[in-house]
């Protein structure tokens, strides 16, 4: 079955018995993680765009106060995905539009470009290159 998974049964009756009703376990990690990728780089890249934003209306450039956390998102980024995703992380954030606003090709290191629209593209992008 799809849902099963090793010590399933016995994390069932130990729930079951803690909250005194039957559930229902299943191992959803692969959708999990899906949808925890999309919601990182989502809300990373509504950050970076409403710091430019800020920046365009008002002049306050944010950078600096934001560099120690930046340090931080990136390391745990490099560490989860690994260097070569993190930099085409990076890239979607940062890069993927042109300064008139046009959306971007990704290039790889031969040339070769890629439509990469939606976050969910992205992720399925990397997770085909760079197998786990």
């Amino acid at each position: 079955m799809k849902d099963e998974f090793e010590g399933r049964e016995e994390l069932k009756d130990l729930f079951e018995t803690i909250l005194g009703s039957s559930i229902t376990l299943k191992d959803t990690i692969v959708a999990n993680e899906e949808t925890l990728f999309c919601l990182l780089v989502n809300k990373l890249d509504k950050s970076h765009h409403d710091d430019e934003a800020i920046f365009e209306l008002t002049g306050i450039d944010l950078t600096q106060s934001k560099n120690e956390l930046w340090f931080v998102i990136e390391a745990l980024l490099k560490i989860a995905y690994g260097h070569e995703s993190f930099s085409m992380i990076m890239w979607y954030i940062l890069d993927r539009f042109s300064e008139d606003k046009k959306l971007l090709p990704y290039e790889d290191d031969e040339g070769k470009e890629y439509s990469l629209v939606t976050v969910k593209d992205l992720y399925f992008f990397i997770k085909h290159r760079f197998p786990s």
